[in-house]
């Protein structure tokens, strides 16, 4: 696979460059690659309802702090921005459009995302627009993923110094940035390939 532009849409997308498999691995990506969008040390699994926390935490943990700009300059430069691979979605509509819409579903949601994104840069004195691009950005290019709980660090130790932890289920979920992968898919009518979690344990790959 390699990264490509459709032509008629002058979008960027992950394209085959020969027929593949059902179910055959296109690529694989180090975990160590993927942009975590809350704190995977943390107990709680994050609050999918509220997006616009994803967009504050790409901002606040990786856009706009100096040393991890830096680390993922790569990366984050090759992300849309505001003039250029981006197509707006309801988030950027005015009411009017929003109300255009029909579907009193697809207006109530349009309408509440919009007011959550003011509500929470109003809150913490950022831009709203700022705020509103980087939570479309991350609910759109981001993936949900359910990992093990982290070990509790007052947990007693053996003798070779690991976590001596019971014996349970208890998963979280985080939402992440993985770079290449986050290109997949880009038509949503027509989605061909899916995200798979191959050795989180051993940290392999994505």
């Amino acid at each position: 696979v390699e990264i490509g532009t459709q032509i008629s849409t002058n979008m960027r997308g992950i394209y085959a460059t020969k027929a593949v498999k059902a179910e055959e691995i296109l690529c694989q990506i180090p975990s160590d690659c993927a942009l975590a969008l809350s704190d995977p040390s943390s107990k709680t699994s994050v609050d999918d309802s509220k997006v616009s926390t994803f967009g504050l935490n790409f901002l606040q943990m990786y856009a706009n702090d100096p040393k991890a700009r830096e680390v993922w300059k790569p990366y984050l430069d090759a992300l849309p921005t505001p003039e250029s691979d981006f197509s707006p979605t309801p988030d950027f509509y005015d009411d009017a459009d929003i109300g255009l819409l029909e579907f009193p579903r697809l207006v109530n949601a349009a309408n509440d995302r919009k007011a959550e994104i003011t509500a929470l840069a109003s809150k913490i004195g950022m831009d709203v627009d700022e705020l509103r691009f980087a939570t479309w950005l991350t609910t759109s290019r981001s993936f949900l993923i359910t990992i093990a709980a982290p070990i509790d660090p007052n947990a007693p130790l053996d003798d070779l110094g690991r976590a001596i932890a019971p014996p349970t289920n208890e998963q979280q979920k985080v939402r992440v940035l993985v770079p290449f992968i986050d290109m997949t898919n880009h038509s949503s009518d027509q989605p061909n390939a899916k995200l798979t979690l191959l050795d989180p344990e051993k940290d392999d790959a994505w």
